[in-house]
């Protein structure tokens, strides 16, 4: 009896092992099948991307953006460059941030987010386009026309477009920019930062804000504004840099 239940219970055995195998086998075979499957796939020309749309342009054209874009004409959906074009596309000083991603059966869609200019840095024979950052966008001669308002006065400082100046009495002027008023900026011609205690605002009629450091802009803002009203044709030199006790000087002998 032992000797018949040991045969019995070796060959329970000798057939589950021969199940595990064959499990085993079936899941190889599987996963091999898969994986050449997989491979196939990403060598053909299935998905292939026929079609390229941009989104978020303003200054930048759909096309500029394809080119620098460069999408090879063996991309798929599947072999998706989307870290290559996306590298490309921020090289472009223009473009702040960009994602890439795709869209079945045939498309990729690119969405830019452009840099906004703020001002023209004037160094006297160039004027460089910066923006709200001081991050430099591209050489503008003295014969094009602007709307931006101009920063002068800045020294020692070699801009370089695609790169951030690292200048305080500019950095400082930008944000006193991006906090002005619609009404403020819309009489403001220049502003000069020779320094940062004395940056200040130039209007179109020649009255000087002394607006210095970035602080309290929103304040320092509605205080000018309420002396170039109620004193409008009478005052030449504002200066709100303590907003709480402004001083403001009219014409000598006023």
């Amino acid at each position: 009896m032992a000797t018949e239940k040991r045969a019995e219970r070796e060959a329970r055995q000798q057939v589950r092992r021969r199940r595990n195998r064959t499990r085993v086998a079936i899941v190889v075979a599987a996963v091999v099948v898969v994986v050449l499957g997989c491979a196939g796939l990403m060598r053909s020309s299935l998905f292939t991307v026929t079609t390229v749309e941009v989104v978020g342009v303003e200054r930048l054209t759909e096309d500029e953006v394809r080119a620098v874009a460069d999408v090879p004409d063996e991309a798929t959906l599947l072999r998706f460059p989307a870290d290559d074009v996306r590298d490309r596309l921020l090289a472009d000083p223009w473009i702040a941030d960009v994602s890439v991603n795709r869209d079945f059966p045939d498309s990729m869609v690119i969405t830019v987010v452009e840099r906004t200019p703020s001002a023209l840095l004037d160094l006297g024979e160039q004027y460089w386009v910066v923006d709200a950052g001081g991050y430099v966008l591209e050489k503008q001669s003295l014969e094009e026309t602007s709307n931006l308002l101009v920063v002068r006065d800045v020294e020692d400082v070699q801009p370089a477009v695609g790169e951030r100046v690292e200048d305080d009495e500019l950095l400082n002027a930008l944000v006193v920019l991006s906090g002005l008023s619609d009404e403020l900026r819309a009489q403001v011609r220049t502003v000069s930062a020779v320094s940062v205690d004395e940056t200040a605002l130039i209007t179109v009629d020649g009255i000087e804000i002394l607006f210095g450091e970035a602080t309290d802009v929103e304040r320092k803002d509605v205080v000018a504004r309420e002396i170039l009203e109620q004193q409008e044709g009478l005052v030449v030199f504002i200066d709100v840099r303590a907003v709480d006790v402004p001083v403001w000087r009219g014409f000598e002998g006023e």
